[in-house]
C-alpha cells in the first residue's frame, strides 16, 4: 500500500482527485475484507485472505496507476530511494523548506537498513527511536514501540504505540 502510493504515486507526480489516491483505494479495499470477514484489526486477517488481497491490491494498482507493481525486491528498493530524491522537490518539500529557511542546496539522504518482521507474535516488534524527543525539541532519548506490528503501523499510525 505505502510503495503504490509513495513510490509509483506521489513521487511519479501522479496527482489523483482528492480522496481517489491510490492509497486510499486499497484501504477501502482493505476495510471491506474487516467488515466482510468480521475481523477487528488488520493482524486478524487470515494469510489466505491477505493473499487474495494482495492479487486484487496488485490489480487496482494496475488499473489506476498504468503500470504492474513491482515484485523484484531490488527493483524496489531502487524505486524507494529514487521516490526520496523525488521528494526533495515535491510541493510540500519546497514549501516546508521555505518555511523553516531551509536553502534548497542542503539536499536530502536516505538511509538503507535491514528490516525484520515484526509481526510475527506476541514476541517481536517494530519501534522507532529518536536521539533528540522531537515532542520536546530537546536532546533526550525518546522511543516508541509496537509488539506484533510493522513499520508500516508505526508510520499510517494504525497502532497506539508504548513509550
Amino acid at each position: 500500500m505505502m510503495y503504490s502510493d509513495v513510490v509509483m504515486e506521489k513521487a511519479a507526480g501522479v496527482e489523483p482527485a482528492e480522496g481517489k489516491g491510490i492509497r486510499q483505494q486499497l484501504d477501502k479495499m482493505l476495510h471491506e475484507v474487516k467488515v466482510s470477514k468480521g475481523y477487528k484489526s488488520d493482524a486478524d486477517i487470515s494469510a489466505e485472505d491477505l493473499k487474495d488481497l494482495c492479487v486484487r491490491f496488485k490489480a487496482r494498482v494496475k488499473e489506476v496507476l498504468g503500470k504492474d507493481f513491482p515484485d523484484n525486491a531490488k527493483e524496489q528498493l531502487w524505486g524507494g530511494i529514487g521516490a526520496v530524491f523525488s521528494s526533495w522537490n515535491g510541493k510540500r518539500a519546497v514549501s516546508y523548506r521555505r518555511i523553516e529557511r531551509i536553502p534548497d542546496e542542503w539536499g536530502t539522504a536516505v538511509n538503507v537498513q535491514a528490516m525484520v518482521f515484526g509481526n510475527m507474535g506476541d514476541s517481536s516488534a517494530t519501534g522507532v527511536a529518536f536521539s533528540r524527543n522531537p515532542a520536546l525539541a530537546k536532546t533526550s532519548f525518546s522511543a516508541s514501540g509496537w509488539s506484533n506490528a510493522q513499520g508500516e503501523d508505526v508510520v499510517a499510525g494504525i497502532r497506539t504505540p508504548s513509550h
